[in-house]
């Protein structure tokens, strides 16, 4: 285990908590505080991606800050994070996804063979 990341105790709701690993880190992040919940910004190595994090104040107060989550509501918070230095606790997460691009690779001409991706040109090059 890393470091910044040691055993604790997480509130899953109100009346449970569970034990797992949290991550730790001091540093300046944009952040915004609001009455109901908080929001920071962490970015990716490089810079080019970030994860927004928003967290409700109240423990149990997931469901009714799911109501007031809107694109709308997101277009009027983003532009209020600001530089701050911030002390973050975070359980430690990973994130994964998984696309099926056969689809658009047919239809940019590539074609998915054996592990290798081939592109073509012309209906001629198709492999038989």
């Amino acid at each position: 285990m890393k470091p910044l990341t040691k055993e604790e105790d997480f509130k899953v709701a109100a009346d449970r908590q569970v034990t797992v690993p949290m991550m730790h880190q001091t540093g300046f992040f944009k952040y915004f505080d609001e009455d109901h919940f908080q929001a920071l910004e962490l970015p990716y190595v490089g810079g080019k991606l970030s994860i927004v994090v928003l967290l409700p104040k109240k423990v149990d107060g997931l469901g009714e800050f799911e109501q007031s989550l809107t694109a709308q509501n997101l277009t009027k918070w983003l532009p209020q994070l600001q530089q701050h230095e911030v002390v973050v606790t975070l359980p430690k997460f990973k994130v994964t996804a998984e696309f099926t691009l056969n689809k658009i690779l047919s239809s940019m001409g590539y074609w998915y063979h054996n592990a290798n991706i081939v592109r073509w040109s012309a209906a001629s090059d198709l492999p038989c």
